[in-house]
Protein backbone atom coordinates (compact mmCIF):
# COMPACT_ATOMS: atom_id res chain seq x y z
CA UNK A 1 0.00 0.00 0.00
CA UNK A 2 1.59 3.34 -1.06
CA UNK A 3 2.47 5.85 1.64
CA UNK A 4 0.95 9.31 1.19
CA UNK A 5 3.44 11.97 0.07
CA UNK A 6 4.71 14.40 2.66
CA UNK A 7 5.55 18.05 2.08
CA UNK A 8 8.50 20.26 2.93
CA UNK A 9 8.07 23.99 3.59
CA UNK A 10 10.48 26.74 4.58
CA UNK A 11 10.21 29.69 6.97
CA UNK A 12 12.39 32.57 8.17
CA UNK A 13 12.65 34.09 11.62
CA UNK A 14 14.80 36.87 13.10
CA UNK A 15 16.05 37.95 16.50
CA UNK A 16 15.15 41.64 16.01
CA UNK A 17 18.38 42.91 17.55
CA UNK A 18 18.56 45.97 15.31
CA UNK A 19 17.44 49.49 16.16
CA UNK A 20 14.57 49.87 15.75
CA UNK A 21 13.61 46.21 15.89
CA UNK A 22 11.60 45.31 12.82
CA UNK A 23 10.85 41.59 12.74
CA UNK A 24 7.37 40.22 12.19
CA UNK A 25 4.38 42.45 11.48
CA UNK A 26 4.60 45.12 14.21
CA UNK A 27 6.66 48.24 14.77
CA UNK A 28 7.65 50.32 11.77
CA UNK A 29 7.32 47.48 9.26
CA UNK A 30 6.98 48.64 5.66
CA UNK A 31 4.06 46.71 4.18
CA UNK A 32 5.44 47.18 0.65
CA UNK A 33 8.40 44.92 1.42
CA UNK A 34 8.10 41.12 1.21
CA UNK A 35 8.57 38.63 4.00
CA UNK A 36 10.48 39.10 7.23
CA UNK A 37 12.08 42.50 7.83
CA UNK A 38 15.29 42.86 9.84
CA UNK A 39 18.04 45.38 10.44
CA UNK A 40 21.79 45.14 10.24
CA UNK A 41 22.99 43.33 13.35
CA UNK A 42 20.02 40.93 13.34
CA UNK A 43 20.29 37.19 12.79
CA UNK A 44 17.98 35.55 10.26
CA UNK A 45 17.36 31.80 10.57
CA UNK A 46 15.89 29.81 7.70
CA UNK A 47 14.14 26.58 8.75
CA UNK A 48 12.64 23.72 6.76
CA UNK A 49 9.79 21.63 8.12
CA UNK A 50 8.28 18.31 7.00
CA UNK A 51 4.60 17.58 7.41
CA UNK A 52 3.92 15.06 8.83
CA UNK A 53 7.28 14.92 10.69
CA UNK A 54 9.90 12.40 9.62
CA UNK A 55 9.92 9.46 12.03
CA UNK A 56 12.86 7.57 10.55
CA UNK A 57 15.58 8.04 7.97
CA UNK A 58 16.89 11.31 6.57
CA UNK A 59 15.82 13.60 3.76
CA UNK A 60 18.00 15.74 1.51
CA UNK A 61 16.61 19.06 0.25
CA UNK A 62 18.34 21.38 -2.21
CA UNK A 63 18.10 25.16 -1.90
CA UNK A 64 18.96 28.08 -4.14
CA UNK A 65 19.66 31.62 -3.02
CA UNK A 66 18.84 34.94 -4.66
CA UNK A 67 18.53 38.59 -3.72
CA UNK A 68 20.86 41.56 -3.45
CA UNK A 69 22.46 40.69 -0.07
CA UNK A 70 24.75 37.96 -1.28
CA UNK A 71 28.35 38.89 -0.54
CA UNK A 72 30.67 38.69 2.45
CA UNK A 73 30.31 42.42 3.12
CA UNK A 74 26.59 41.92 3.84
CA UNK A 75 26.44 38.63 5.70
CA UNK A 76 28.21 36.61 8.39
CA UNK A 77 27.56 33.18 9.80
CA UNK A 78 25.66 33.37 13.06
CA UNK A 79 28.85 32.58 14.98
CA UNK A 80 30.40 35.76 13.59
CA UNK A 81 32.79 34.21 11.07
CA UNK A 82 32.96 35.50 7.52
CA UNK A 83 31.04 33.44 5.00
CA UNK A 84 33.18 31.56 2.51
CA UNK A 85 32.89 30.42 -1.08
CA UNK A 86 30.92 27.30 -0.13
CA UNK A 87 28.28 29.05 1.93
CA UNK A 88 24.72 30.23 1.45
CA UNK A 89 25.44 33.39 -0.54
CA UNK A 90 26.45 31.45 -3.61
CA UNK A 91 24.50 29.37 -6.13
CA UNK A 92 22.90 26.82 -3.83
CA UNK A 93 23.33 24.28 -1.07
CA UNK A 94 21.64 21.22 0.38
CA UNK A 95 20.57 20.19 3.85
CA UNK A 96 19.38 16.96 5.41
CA UNK A 97 16.56 16.56 7.88
CA UNK A 98 15.99 13.62 10.22
CA UNK A 99 13.04 14.84 12.29
CA UNK A 100 10.16 17.28 11.94
CA UNK A 101 12.24 20.35 11.16
CA UNK A 102 15.84 21.48 10.77
CA UNK A 103 17.66 24.79 10.49
CA UNK A 104 18.67 25.53 6.92
CA UNK A 105 21.02 28.37 7.81
CA UNK A 106 21.43 31.07 10.43
CA UNK A 107 22.82 34.30 8.98
CA UNK A 108 24.08 37.35 10.88
CA UNK A 109 23.46 40.54 8.92
CA UNK A 110 26.72 42.48 8.92
CA UNK A 111 26.40 45.75 10.86
CA UNK A 112 29.12 47.77 9.15
CA UNK A 113 27.46 51.18 9.41
CA UNK A 114 27.69 51.64 5.64
CA UNK A 115 24.64 52.97 3.81
CA UNK A 116 24.00 50.09 1.42
CA UNK A 117 20.31 50.65 0.92
CA UNK A 118 17.65 48.00 1.47
CA UNK A 119 18.56 44.49 0.36
CA UNK A 120 16.85 41.11 0.16
CA UNK A 121 17.86 37.52 0.74
CA UNK A 122 15.56 34.80 -0.64
CA UNK A 123 16.01 31.07 -0.02
CA UNK A 124 14.12 28.74 -2.36
CA UNK A 125 13.57 24.99 -1.86
CA UNK A 126 14.22 23.85 -5.39
CA UNK A 127 14.50 20.03 -5.43
CA UNK A 128 13.86 17.09 -3.18
CA UNK A 129 14.77 13.40 -2.97
CA UNK A 130 13.11 10.43 -1.30
CA UNK A 131 14.36 9.67 2.18
CA UNK A 132 16.29 6.55 3.11
CA UNK A 133 13.07 4.63 3.78
CA UNK A 134 11.66 5.33 0.31
CA UNK A 135 9.08 7.82 1.57
CA UNK A 136 8.29 10.38 -1.15
CA UNK A 137 8.14 14.13 -0.57
CA UNK A 138 7.06 17.24 -2.42
CA UNK A 139 7.75 20.94 -1.99
CA UNK A 140 4.84 22.58 -0.20
CA UNK A 141 3.81 26.21 0.28
CA UNK A 142 5.71 28.33 0.96
CA UNK A 143 8.55 26.94 -1.11
CA UNK A 144 10.62 30.10 -0.68
CA UNK A 145 11.00 32.81 1.93
CA UNK A 146 12.45 36.31 1.74
CA UNK A 147 14.10 38.45 4.39
CA UNK A 148 14.33 42.17 3.67
CA UNK A 149 17.34 43.83 5.26
CA UNK A 150 16.93 47.51 5.98
CA UNK A 151 20.06 49.46 5.10
CA UNK A 152 21.73 51.89 7.47
CA UNK A 153 20.12 55.29 7.06
CA UNK A 154 22.16 57.94 5.29
CA UNK A 155 20.97 61.54 5.37
CA UNK A 156 20.92 63.67 2.22
CA UNK A 157 23.19 66.69 1.99
CA UNK A 158 23.02 70.19 0.55
CA UNK A 159 26.81 70.17 0.18
CA UNK A 160 28.15 73.69 -0.06
CA UNK A 161 24.83 75.08 -1.29
CA UNK A 162 23.24 77.86 0.74
CA UNK A 163 20.75 80.70 0.39
CA UNK A 164 21.88 84.21 1.28
CA UNK A 165 19.66 86.26 3.58
CA UNK A 166 17.08 88.18 1.55
CA UNK A 167 15.01 91.26 2.32
CA UNK A 168 11.89 92.17 0.34
CA UNK A 169 9.78 95.31 0.22
CA UNK A 170 6.11 94.91 1.04
CA UNK A 171 3.89 95.35 -2.01
CA UNK A 172 6.77 94.97 -4.49
CA UNK A 173 7.12 92.03 -6.89
CA UNK A 174 9.68 89.39 -5.92
CA UNK A 175 11.99 88.04 -8.62
CA UNK A 176 11.93 84.27 -8.80
CA UNK A 177 14.96 82.52 -7.27
CA UNK A 178 16.02 78.94 -6.63
CA UNK A 179 17.22 77.23 -3.48
CA UNK A 180 19.80 74.40 -3.70
CA UNK A 181 18.60 70.80 -4.02
CA UNK A 182 19.79 68.06 -1.67
CA UNK A 183 21.55 64.98 -3.00
CA UNK A 184 22.55 61.58 -1.63
CA UNK A 185 20.99 59.59 1.17
CA UNK A 186 19.18 56.30 0.75
CA UNK A 187 15.61 57.49 0.89
CA UNK A 188 13.28 59.71 -1.07
CA UNK A 189 13.76 63.49 -0.88
CA UNK A 190 10.81 65.88 -0.72
CA UNK A 191 10.68 69.65 -0.24
CA UNK A 192 8.10 71.90 1.39
CA UNK A 193 7.72 75.48 2.61
CA UNK A 194 5.26 76.81 5.18
CA UNK A 195 4.21 80.20 6.48
CA UNK A 196 4.55 81.91 3.11
CA UNK A 197 2.83 85.32 2.72
CA UNK A 198 -0.08 85.68 0.35
CA UNK A 199 1.01 85.75 -3.28
CA UNK A 200 4.29 83.92 -2.71
CA UNK A 201 4.45 80.32 -3.95
CA UNK A 202 7.01 77.57 -3.48
CA UNK A 203 7.50 75.07 -6.32
CA UNK A 204 8.76 71.84 -4.72
CA UNK A 205 9.34 70.11 -8.07
CA UNK A 206 11.20 72.87 -9.91
CA UNK A 207 9.02 72.42 -12.99
CA UNK A 208 6.98 75.65 -12.90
Amino acid sequence: MPVAAQTVTIAASGNCAGTPANCGTGGDRDTTWPGLQVDEGDTVTFTMTTSPPITSGTLAVNFSVSGSARNTADLRQANGNTLNANDVIFVGFSRTISSGSASVRAILIHNDGVAEGDETLTVQASAIAADTTGQSYSIGTPSSVTATIRGTDSAPSFGTGSVAAKTFTAGAAITEFQVPAATGGNGGITYAASGLPAGLRFDATGTD
